[in-house]
């Protein structure tokens, strides 16, 4: 269970990241952000080790996320302000009341089992610190007490991606007697989430005799599970058999990620991940992966290997959806798999954008999307969208369900539909 035992929230401060703008299904706007509490912190002198790698109980509820829900009126009125968009930070006043102006939101506080449970409140005040795309080198804070632009600086460097974290690019290729092969994609029910784990098998020669050597190891491509807003989707019970082994991060959304509070497995696993800017929650997962020597940097266009390439999508690093990593997977049998994360298939760098596969993981839970969708190399071939019913979004999309259909693509879901119960979808 989680730490919130309050049924409202306070008169509390926080320092925020906007990690996303998105439009409900019934056209509203919502705003989701990655915050930690100013008022729990130790001002001036905040020991950020303490406060991102203790895991009391005190120390985890200083993290929380908050979801805005403005109306017209408010959100037109933020807008003549800051212009919103993803990557501001902002020190937002939370009430329990509301008050002219003031915005409805919920609050998440992190739990032992992440962001688990939240309660309702109201947004009475929020001012711009930084915007991310104009930002200046931050300086040290001095002795007396910093104002909110400063605290915001320091939130924000102590939050980064890890800089001493490893780039995947230094680890060496596997030993050529060593054979990796792809036999299982699992697309795994996680309700309003994303989480896809393969099946590697490895086989190795032994160095004395004819002996071989065989080991399964999963490779998870994102590792989600519902936060709090969402927690109506998981699927019941909420259990699932997740096993330690590598995890390819596409962004650090939290519908990506969030199965790493809820599997013990996945804070022991390594994960492979892109480097870009995050809120205080985002970062406490980086430090915690880095601390334990299970983070790496993926900095590279792409890496191919003959059963698998991981890509870096094109477009442009402050849009985390849109820059985040996609794997292509081969089987044995020459079959390929396309998992694209949260980013339009027109962002795939060539030639990965225009080719043909016999299986994918429809992007973005099913929302709108630019561009086409990418051709299968077979009418029939298998498209899977990963969502839960009733998510706020409305995903998946009617347009994007019929884009995908009218491009050949069978449509399923982990979801139920069709008369299919919903559940994790195997492939082949």
């Amino acid at each position: 269970m989680g730490l919130i035992r309050e049924k409202t929230v306070g008169n509390w401060q926080l320092i925020a990241r906007l990690d996303q703008i998105e439009t409900d299904r019934h056209g509203r706007t919502v705003l989701l952000f990655d915050a930690i509490r100013d008022d729990l912190i130790d001002w001036p002198r905040p020991e950020w080790g303490k406060i991102f790698g203790d895991d009391a109980p005190e120390a985890r509820k200083a993290f929380a996320l908050v979801r805005a829900m403005p109306d017209d009126t408010a959100f037109a009125a933020l807008s003549e302000r800051v212009r919103p968009h993803e990557g501001q930070w902002f020190w937002l006043e939370l009430a329990p009341d509301a008050s002219t102006g003031a915005m409805p939101c919920e609050y998440a506080a992190l739990g032992e089992n992440g962001y688990s449970q939240h309660i309702q409140g109201f947004i009475s005040g929020l001012d711009l610190l930084i915007d991310e795309e104009t930002a200046p080198q931050p300086r040290p804070l001095g002795a007396s007490v910093p104002t909110n632009k400063q605290k915001g600086q320091a939130v924000k460097s102590a939050a980064a991606f890890p800089a001493a974290a490893p780039s995947f690019s230094r680890i060496g290729c596997p030993p050529q007697r060593w054979h990796f092969s792809a036999t299982k994609i699992t697309v795994r029910d996680v309700g309003q989430a994303a989480f896809v784990t393969l099946d590697l098998d490895l086989h190795w020669p032994s160095a004395v005799g004819n002996n071989h050597f065989n080991l399964r190891v999963p490779l998870h491509y994102d590792a989600g599970w519902p936060v709090s807003f969402h927690d109506d989707t998981a699927p019941l019970p909420q259990t699932l058999n997740v096993q330690p082994g590598i995890v390819v991060l596409s962004h650090w959304d939290w519908d990506h990620m969030h199965g790493f509070y809820r599997f013990a497995a996945l804070p022991d696993s390594s994960w492979i991940a892109p480097d870009r800017p995050m809120g205080p929650g985002a970062g406490r997962v980086a430090q915690y992966l880095h601390k334990h020597q299970r983070l790496w940097r993926f900095d590279r266009k792409r890496l191919r290997l003959p059963w698998i390439c991981i890509l870096t999508a094109n477009g442009p690093p402050k849009d985390a959806n849109q820059s985040g990593l996609a794997m292509v997977v081969k089987l044995a049998d020459g079959r390929r798999a396309l998992l694209t994360g949260d980013a339009d298939y027109a962002r795939l760098p060539s030639p990965f954008a225009t080719d043909d596969y016999d299986f994918i993981v429809a992007t973005h839970h099913g929302a709108r999307f630019a561009g086409h969708v990418v051709t299968p190399a077979a009418p029939g071939c298998r498209a899977v969208i990963s969502a839960g019913l009733g998510n706020y979004y409305g995903h998946p999309t009617l347009r994007a369900m019929l884009a995908h259909a009218r491009a050949k693509w069978q449509l399923e879901a982990t979801f139920e539909r069709k008369k299919q119960p919903r559940g994790d979808r195997e492939w082949p």
